[in-house]
């Protein structure tokens, strides 16, 4: 993997935009990372704003590309990976 942080940041823009958690909470940043992150994406061209309050931002198709890509390199291990029942 590249980048993980901004692989976590984009599975963050996903729960954004799947609940109702702000992006702040989905993320579990503070405010300058936050700011920053939303930065790096917009620019790299992964996330684009939606117009809307909820949700603010929504991740571009290559975004979802840059995401199957960075996932890659674990998808062998896939097959292996059960359910996990109490675990958090």
């Amino acid at each position: 993997m590249r980048n993980a942080s901004l692989l976590l940041f984009l599975a963050a823009v996903q729960r954004h935009v799947d609940t109702a958690a702000t992006l702040m909470r989905a993320a579990r940043m503070d405010a300058l990372e936050l700011q920053t992150a939303v930065a790096l994406a917009q620019e790299t061209g992964l996330v684009a704003p939606t117009g809307k309050i909820h949700p603010s931002l929504t991740l571009t198709a290559d975004g979802r590309k840059w995401v199957a890509d960075e996932l890659a390199c674990i998808a062998p291990l896939l097959r292996y990976a059960t359910p996990t029942e109490g675990v958090v």
